[in-house]
């Protein structure tokens, strides 16, 4: 009987948890990520995910830090509006670049919100109450030159309105082409 115990009870003194202490000065922050379903911009609508993406991709504009009624500058340089029209014209700023070290484009924008619209999962709802869907949105983003596109709308919001709908961290630039799921689906029958 003491033989077979012995590794169980050796097996169980060396799965123990360790246990470190937090340094001085540092803030241990525990989440639980499991709600994750994805981290496309286009896609993420859950709690972890909404709190995640804007970490990893950055906004043409966002709400200022210290004052959240006011919108700064994020990848935009600068931005002109035109409320009869129900039009923004955003100059991007013009060393904006991806992790990669490409260039950010007026393509890569438009291609962001065409493709969040078209995709038609959950983040699209904020950019449907500019009036963006699936068969008007080609129509409504434009390139005017290699640092600055024209966006929009055909519902009754303000500038103001469209600029906060454009701080939300669903519609954000990818590279046009560039984005590819990593993650893999299996099933029973197969894998990959």
């Amino acid at each position: 009987m003491t033989k077979k115990l012995l590794p169980l009870l050796l097996l169980s003194a060396l799965s123990a948890a360790a246990h470190a202490a937090t340094p001085p000065n540092t803030l241990v922050v525990v989440q639980g990520l499991d709600d994750i379903v994805s981290l496309d911009p286009a896609e993420a609508n859950e709690l972890s995910s909404i709190q995640t993406v804007p970490s990893l991709y950055q906004r043409l504009v966002q709400p200022d830090r210290n004052n959240p009624e006011k919108i700064v500058p994020i990848l935009a340089e600068s931005w002109q509006a035109d409320p009869a029209a129900k039009t923004l014209t955003i100059k991007l700023k013009p060393d904006a670049k991806f992790a990669s070290g490409n260039p950010l484009r007026p393509e890569d924008v438009i291609f962001s919100y065409t493709r969040a619209v078209t995709l038609n999962k959950s983040p699209a709802f904020i950019l449907n109450v500019l009036g963006w869907q699936p068969d008007n949105i080609a129509s409504q983003l434009k390139k005017v030159d290699d640092h600055t596109l024209t966006l929009h709308w055909t519902a009754d919001v303000s500038p103001a309105v469209a600029l906060n709908i454009l701080s939300t961290p669903s519609p954000l630039s990818l590279m046009k082409n560039r984005w590819r799921r990593t993650r893999k689906i299996t099933t029973s029958a197969t894998t990959g």
